[in-house]
């Protein structure tokens, strides 16, 4: 995206409209979903314009900061549970739900607006059904996910929400490697992110990456990497549920469950193909695999592989505290993500 699109008035939501229109229109039992898409995006535009003039900042500089975490992984893999777990260290950094949701003003906004969502939405009891937990907007969220509501058409998640096309957009977006100008995109959510806190190091997740460490390494040629890898008949049933929570809650579309499956098994193979082909370009002492099963079996013995690979030092406390609490406890834990 050209970084001149953000100075258009309601960037966004105009990209909004225009993808839904080419991705295949709005089926009418989501056009009240639509709508209130809509409606945010228009609402929360003076917010963005104060962003851009207050915290206008479109390019990452490598040497100012330390190297970002990527954790990959195929969706359902435990990316989200390792991505929680690190968050809680306070030298990370990280893309929270309300950052994500917030793309496009969480500099101006998260602040003031943040608590009080987290104030209600415990009020209210409402439920994160992608994660099967009560809501809370410090939860992690996914990287890509912001580039649709930053107004990026290079956001793989288009497909998700607008299945009928997601073979053209995971094609093109995520195994097409000529394609790089979604690192743009990415770099501007980044620069944001660690002018928030210059110090820390970021830590970062999307499932697609996982097909795209050339394209990633190149960019960040000091990242780590934490791929994060389950059994698959568990991926592929976990991916099922995930399919059908996206279709219910958040798409502007629904598909057959056919084709959902059949989209599924096409994913997992092609996406694990590539990190299988790509994962050399990584050097060693900067990628790590750990399994799901090791992370819930003996999570203290996993987490503190991945600081003693990558020189973290030891588990903080506020780490330790939060994996004793969920993860070792599955009914409890995001692991499913």
């Amino acid at each position: 995206m050209n970084p001149r699109c953000f100075f258009i008035p309601f960037w966004p939501l105009l990209n909004f409209w225009r993808i839904a229109l080419n991705a295949g229109g709005i089926s009418w039992l989501q056009i009240h979903r639509f709508l209130l898409i809509s409606l945010y995006l228009f609402l929360t535009e003076p917010f963005r314009g104060l962003q851009i003039l207050f915290h206008g900042t479109y390019y990452w500089n490598p040497k100012a900061v330390n190297p970002p975490v990527f954790i990959i992984g195929h969706w359902r893999s435990g990316t989200t549970v390792m991505q929680d777990a690190l968050s809680k260290d306070k030298n990370f950094h990280y893309l929270s739900l309300y950052r994500m949701i917030a793309a496009s003003h969480f500099r101006i906004t998260e602040a003031w607006i943040a608590p009080v969502l987290n104030r209600l939405v415990r009020f209210v009891g409402w439920h994160y059904p992608l994660q099967r937990l009560p809501l809370d907007f410090n939860y992690s969220g996914e990287l890509d996910v912001a580039l649709t509501l930053l107004g990026s058409s290079k956001a793989y998640t288009w497909g998700h929400l607008f299945p009928r096309k997601y073979p053209v957009f995971y094609q093109k977006l995520v195994l097409d490697e000529s394609n790089h100008d979604w690192i743009k995109d990415y770099q501007i959510i980044l620069s944001n992110l660690q002018q928030q806190a210059p110090n820390a190091t970021l830590v970062l997740k999307s499932p697609g990456d996982t097909a795209r460490i050339s394209r990633l390494i190149r960019a960040f040629p000091e990242a780590r990497f934490i791929y994060m890898h389950r059994e698959k008949s568990a991926t592929l049933a976990s991916n099922e549920y995930l399919w059908n929570v996206l279709q219910r809650h958040y798409g502007f579309q629904r598909i057959g469950q056919e084709k959902v499956s059949a989209l599924i098994d096409s994913t997992h193979a092609s996406l694990l193909k590539a990190y299988e082909v790509q994962k050399a370009e990584i050097p060693l002492n900067q990628r790590i695999e750990i399994a799901l099963e090791h992370l819930q079996e003996k999570p203290l013995e996993a987490l503190q592989q991945v600081y003693d690979h990558f020189g973290f030092g030891p588990l903080p406390a506020e780490v330790v505290d939060f994996i004793l609490t969920n993860v070792h406890q599955p009914q409890k834990s995001a692991a499913n993500s």
